[in-house]
């Protein structure tokens, strides 16, 4: 398990974006509505490979990509993960010891089915 103790965590959420547009970016709008909303710091990791750079606004650090070692950092320093509930995801997770609050993708039954499974 590589995620710190919740009284020692440093980000409030960790927002994990992906899917399909126009949801992909719906999403990532609803994200940033949720964090602005807790008052606490985040993150959002908006899945779209290419640049690295950082965008801060106010309190939000988003990042377009990633790399694997940069991702487990991020999450297991987060009071709370906000992602699709896709398998892989899913299963990333797990196997880090990580919970997280799953939002399925609009239409995508199998994302609805996990959720539900794993809430």
């Amino acid at each position: 398990k590589n995620s710190l103790p919740l009284n020692e965590k440093q980000i409030g959420i960790c927002a994990l974006i992906s899917g399909p547009e126009p949801h992909r970016t719906f999403f990532e709008h609803q994200c940033i509505e949720m964090i602005n909303k807790s008052g606490r710091k985040g993150i959002i990791i908006r899945g779209l490979p290419g640049e690295v750079a950082v965008i801060k606004i106010e309190r939000i650090e988003i990042y377009n990509h990633l790399h694997d070692h940069e991702l487990i950092e991020k999450i297991s320093i987060a009071e709370k993960i906000i992602c699709r509930s896709g398998y892989s995801t899913i299963m990333d997770l797990y196997h880090l010891g990580i919970k997280a609050e799953f939002y399925p993708t609009p239409g995508q039954s199998e994302q609805e089915y996990l959720a539900q499974h794993y809430s």
